[in-house]
């Protein structure tokens, strides 16, 4: 029986791993099934582990006042979340929530770790993946940021 890691092998962060390197990787995946409205995470929340959503569809927000929540993005099956984790396991800077039932991949940050000891080639590749991944969002946020400037919908967006 393959692993579920092979439905989402496509991804922006696994594509260039081998079947050999996925095997080795899928050894410190686990699944993880949510209901439809669960918090993955929430906005300042100790990051401990990175997310591939296997099925489902998951909201990303961040609270911009008290009590008022901005959507930044909606994401599907083979999107990544909560990746910071892996690197430095600090704050989460945003919340998760599944919009509907959904199924996820969680790698844990200590897993990582230990397999970074054990099998360094296949970590380096992953971080690869990584730094894709952060190359296309920040072109997304830089497509962002310049048309928030261009056409500022409101006073507070001018200043």
């Amino acid at each position: 029986m393959a692993h579920p890691i092979e439905k989402v092998r496509h991804n922006q962060l696994l594509k260039e791993m081998s079947a050999e390197e996925l095997k080795i990787l899928s050894a410190i995946v686990s699944e993880k099934s949510l209901p439809e409205n669960a918090t993955i995470f929430v906005e300042n929340m100790h990051g401990e582990a990175l997310y591939i959503i296997l099925d489902g569809v998951v909201k990303v927000s961040k609270m911009i006042e008290e009590g008022e929540e901005k959507t930044l993005s909606i994401l599907n099956n083979g999107d990544v979340l909560g990746e910071m984790a892996l690197l430095g396991g600090g704050p989460r800077l945003i919340t998760a929530r599944a919009m509907k039932s959904t199924r996820l991949l969680t790698i844990k940050r200590s897993d990582f770790q230990t397999l970074l000891e054990k099998e360094p080639k296949v970590c380096i590749k992953f971080f690869n993946g990584l730094v894709n991944l952060f190359s296309q969002r920040l072109s997304q946020a830089d497509g962002k940021i310049k048309e928030l400037l261009l056409y500022p919908s409101s006073p507070r967006q001018r200043h």
